[in-house]
């Protein structure tokens, strides 16, 4: 769909930071050989900067109780 269709955008753009509005924009290029690979974008500054995913899991699991309370339990 990324050659034939216009690139989808992320609701609320200002609300997302230019390194991870940089990151979608890098995944949607339609040009196949000028996409970024999947090794580019681990270089990525968004996905370097990322938390590592230790830190995430409990941030993870605690807004999994907060969006379904009846299924935590």
């Amino acid at each position: 769909m990324i050659p034939t269709k216009p690139p989808p955008g992320l609701r609320e753009a200002e609300e997302w930071s230019a390194a991870m509005r940089s990151l979608v924009a890098d995944c949607l290029v339609k040009d196949p050989a000028q996409r970024p690979s999947a090794d580019q974008l681990l270089l990525h500054p968004f996905v370097v900067k990322a938390p590592a995913s230790e830190t995430l899991v409990p941030v993870i699991r605690e807004a999994q109780q907060v969006l379904s309370p009846a299924s935590s339990g």
